[in-house]
């Protein structure tokens, strides 16, 4: 599981959830200041190395988190992984 993966790395996983939609790609929102986060999402990337955004679709506002990760469709075909 990616979500234990993360939390092995020390990484603070809050919420596992289903994505809004299934023909999704998988994208790493960053909520934060660029700055703040550079490090962080420097790291995550390595981990998973996926398109990024800044901006969250409404659908996954309600999440009150610094960074949301949405495993796409692409996701297992991409790195071998199962994403739960």
């Amino acid at each position: 599981k990616v979500s234990d993966q993360l939390k092995g790395l020390g990484y603070n996983v809050t919420i596992v959830d289903d994505a809004p939609s299934e023909q999704i790609n998988t994208i790493i929102f960053n909520k934060t200041d660029p700055k703040e986060s550079e490090f962080t999402m420097h790291l995550l990337q390595k981990r998973l190395p996926f398109k990024t955004s800044s901006e969250l679709p409404l659908e996954l506002q309600l999440f009150d988190t610094d960074i949301v990760i949405v495993l796409g469709e692409d996701f297992t075909n991409l790195t071998g992984f199962e994403p739960r």
